[in-house]
């Protein structure tokens, strides 16, 4: 298994983009399974699961960025395991009995196999129609169980990938799957209510006994004679042959949702929402102790092999690892860290500030590494001080606090009624600027913390507050009355209101040069001249929700967050032309900002993480890329492809990276070797195998090629006849003065075409995506406002059906859209809107809830947070 960032990469990448990453950066977790034009990952994102491997000495633990493998002994991260379709996260992990293989379940449908020691991918398996919530192996490894939000179980030959059977009869979503020990059954825990116990073999069941609320997890006893399930605030036991009800263990406060057994099967672990891990005996029922280190809700709970250590995971975003027989907490093994709201650079830029929901954290922009953790203050928005000595915090508490930098100590600015979600000092430093939910803008004394002006006006609460840079105009983007307004920062005095937004405004922010004010609302983005307020431009491209908006120092470039499309987008400040998405979040993009030197972008995330890019996009190329392979030539099993890597059209080429993607399961890569391309004295990178890619790079030290040529060859064994196709990512150029381009490429299609997989028309994949499908996006939850939209695209007209449900199943509320034709559902006034109130007009409370969207033969369900 590889333990770190592998050295080839970083070489080729050197050789090629002189990419000055700081050392610290290739020596840890911080730059691995990086998306394309990322230099760097800022905290490992949040937990989704875990699961040990049967020798207790890795635990696989999925989180936003994909499936974390660490050493149980030291805590040290070993390898991270990405692949699952971008934007899409990973919901459950199991590892085989005989601990050679890996299975993860995704939002993308599909369940992925991992060769556990290496982390290389082995097979995808297709079939599900909706998210796969849970995966289990069978005792002997030769099947696999996955449990999805399409509300059946399907179970797989591990050995071939094929499916061989489909569990119906759940009316709602599969959140637990689980083996008896001898094989032959199944458990399933839906939020249907009920338990099912399957025979594996004939694929009949029984149903146990209705509950009141849905089951989240169910577990067998080592022996196979009892079954737990987790539900409401109770634990119930079960005789697995007979399917009679044998105890309820009662003493959590609210639902319990993971249960397991430890491996001699003498007691029993449940994990609550109440935020407590309880330990019981599986014979007697009575509670043998309480376990009580967690501050939120413990969803996962599982026993080492050995039985000694107990581990448990919860909303706090910790790992804990517990004493099994006297219950002492050991330590914590890994802290992730949980949505990100807000992120913001230092003026030396040196330091950057995240914000998730009750901590700021702060970290070297130099090494990546974690400096100073500040906590105490839930939500909002954070921004330095001009002197990088003072950063502000907004929060939920209705205060603002000041924070000195060096000693973490704080003070407290109080006057808000309600809500603070935005934070700005002006440019000199002496005033700071907050909006909030009360519908104000406050302005206040930043050294002394009085209080000077209170800016009222908007109708609704106060998103973001933004200075120009000479600091003599405030602009505040609005909540839902949808305005932009302009004040005098000095006396607070209204100037003007702009007026256009169809949605709520969720950022505005200033040119450098103060002459334009940029806002995101909705799906577009919205360029004012600053002076006049007249409407400059409108930049479209986000699918909806656009999050975030800020200007590169030298005014040049926009950068976008998008909370829909999970994207951020580079566009011409001065034109408006989109030049760049960057793609690796996998839930919305919260918050974006520029390094002070312009050379660096943060993203922060729903998915836990931060990440730092590059910030100048490289220009594109008219050269193309792509392997040559001898039309309608057919190929055998055994036989070896040799095919030549070419360039079309190059200009001025001293170096290049290229990655390589093929199918394993059809193609095994043996070697490559180099072309003559390249002037003479060109010096190549060892090839980087790693799972179904491999990647080539070379540059030259001294001149540049033109026109048309060979890069490379690469040589394929086939091991299997069908469908295939070889795809080109990651390819760059670099010209002897160190410019970097982006070419076109073309994928190539090995025997039989797959309409599915390349443009039939022969274009380049780029352009194949624009093709419209039915899709329903990820939901923005605001954690401030009881109502959302859901947008939506359509394929085709459809009648459409949005239905709500608590996270036990019980349906909440049904929107009935009617029959509607095909295109964007995108924007406040198209979009699915839900007022946060069940059939019977009452406000629900907060917390997790799913949603299922349904067009004619298209169904889809997701996950939502509220809160209020």
């Amino acid at each position: 298994m590889k333990t770190k960032f592998l050295f080839s990469i970083v070489l080729a990448l050197f050789l090629i983009f002189n990419v000055h990453l700081p050392s610290a950066f290739a020596q840890d977790y911080t730059t691995w399974g990086l998306p394309e034009g990322a230099k760097a990952r800022l905290s490992k994102g949040n937990i989704n699961g875990f699961t040990y491997s049967p020798d207790g000495t890795r635990l696989a633990v999925v989180s936003g960025p994909g499936i974390w493998i660490y050493s149980v002994a030291t805590g040290e991260a070993l390898d991270l395991l990405t692949g699952h379709t971008s934007g899409s996260a990973v919901f459950s992990v199991a590892f085989s009995p005989d601990g050679q293989t890996l299975a993860s379940g995704s939002e993308d449908s599909t369940i992925r196999l991992w060769d556990a020691e290496t982390g290389e991918h082995k097979k995808t398996l297709r079939g599900h129609t909706s998210a796969v919530f849970s995966v289990a192996f069978s005792p002997d490894g030769q099947t696999l169980a996955s449990g999805s939000f399409d509300n059946t179980i399907r179970l797989w030959d591990i050995e071939t990938g094929q499916h061989k059977k489909t569990l119906r009869g759940h009316t709602h979503w599969v959140n637990s799957v689980a083996f008896s020990s001898d094989g032959h059954a199944l458990a399933s825990a839906s939020s249907d209510k009920t338990i099912r116990l399957w025979d594996v073999e004939t694929g009949q069941h029984n149903t146990l006994e209705r509950h009141t609320d849905g089951v989240y997890s169910v577990a067998f006893s080592p022996d196979g004679q009892t079954l737990a399930r987790g539900s409401e605030n109770t634990i119930r036991l079960w005789d697995a042959k007979t399917a009679q009800h044998k105890k309820t263990l009662r003493g959590h406060t609210d639902r319990v949702f993971s249960v397991a057994f430890s491996p001699d099967g003498q007691t029993l672990a449940s994990g609550s929402w109440d935020n407590t891990i309880r330990l019981w005996d599986a014979e007697t029922g009575q509670h043998k102790k309480t376990l009580i280190e967690h501050t939120s809700s413990v969803y996962n709970v599982a026993f080492s092999p050995d039985g000694q250590t107990l581990v448990s995971g919860s909303e706090d975003n910790t790992i804990r690892l517990w004493d099994a027989e006297t219950g002492q907490h050991k330590k914590i093994l890994i802290e992730h860290t949980s949505w990100v709201y807000n992120v913001a650079f230092s003026p030396d830029g040196q330091t950057l500030a995240s914000r998730n929901w009750d901590t700021i954290r702060l970290w070297d922009t130099e090494t990546a590494q974690h400096k100073k953790t500040l906590r105490g203050h839930t939500g909002g928005s954070v921004a330095f001080s001009p002197d990088g000595q003072t950063l502000a915090s907004g929060s939920e508490d209705n205060t603002i606090r000041l924070w000195d930098i060096e000693t973490a100590q704080h003070k407290t600015l109080e006057g808000h009624t309600d809500r603070v979600f935005s934070v700005a000092f002006s440019p000199d430093g002496q005033t700071l600027a907050s909006g909030s939910q009360d519908k104000t803008i406050r302005l206040w004394d930043a050294k002394t913390g009085e209080h000077k002006h209170t800016l009222d006006g908007h109708t609704n609460w106060v998103n973001s507050v933004a200075f120009s840079p000479d600091g003599q105009t405030l602009a505040s983007g609005g909540g839902i009355d949808d305005t932009i307004r302009l004040w005098d920062a000095k006396t607070g005095q209204h100037k003007k209101t702009l007026r256009g937004h169809t949605h709520w405004v969720n950022s505005v922010a200033f040119s450098p040069d103060g002459q334009t004010l940029a806002s995101g609302h909705g799906e577009t983005i919205r360029l004012w001249d600053a002076e006049t307020g007249q409407h400059k431009k409108t930049l479209e491209g986000h699918a909806y929700r656009v999050l975030s908006v800020a200007f590169s120092p030298d005014g040049q470039t926009l950068a976008s967050g998008g909370g829909i499309d999970r994207t951020i987008r580079l566009w011409d400040a001065e034109t408006g032309q989109h030049k760049k998405t960057l793609r690796g979040h996998t839930y919305g993009v919260n918050s974006v900002a520029f390094s002070p030197d312009g050379q660096t972008l943060a993203s922060g995330s729903g998915d836990g993480t931060v990440l730092l890019w590059h910030a100048t996009p490289m220009s594109t190329t008219d050269a193309t890329v792509h392997i040559l392979a001898t039309p309608g030539q057919s190929w055998t099993i055994g036989d070896q492809l040799t095919l030549p890597l070419k360039i079309i059209g190059g200009k001025k080429v001293a170096g290049y990276q290229v990655t390589v993607s093929y199918d394993p399961t059809v193609l095994r890569y043996v070697k490559s070797e180099n072309g003559d391309y390249l002037p003479e004295g060109t010096a190549f990178a060892a090839p980087v195998v790693e799972g179904s890619k491999v990647t080539l790079a070379a540059t030259a030290p001294a001149g540049e090629s033109q026109g048309d040529g060979t890069l490379a060859t690469l040589t394929f064994e086939v091991v299997a006849i069908k469908s295939s196709t070889l795809r080109l990512f990651a390819v760059r150029f670099v010209n002897a003065a160190g410019e970097h381009s982006l070419p076109q490429t073309e994928n190539t299609d090995i025997e039989m075409l797959d309409p599915r997989a390349v443009d039939p028309n022969g274009k380049r994949t780029t352009t194949w995506g624009k093709i419209k499908t039915t899709a329903v996006f990820q939901n923005y939850p605001n954690p401030f406002n009881p109502e959302t939209w859901f947008p939506y695209r359509l394929g085709a007209a459809a009648d459409v059906t949005l239905r709500i449900y608590s996270v036990d199943g019980d349906l909440i509320r049904t929107l009935t859209l009617g029959n509607q034709e095909a295109g964007l559902y995108g924007s406040k006034s198209r979009a699915a809107h839900w007022d946060g109130r069940n059939e019977r007009g009452e406000p629900v409370a907060s917390g997790l809830y799913f949603y299922t969207f349904t067009a004619g033969d298209f169904t889809s369900t997701r996950r939502m947070l509220l809160r209020k």
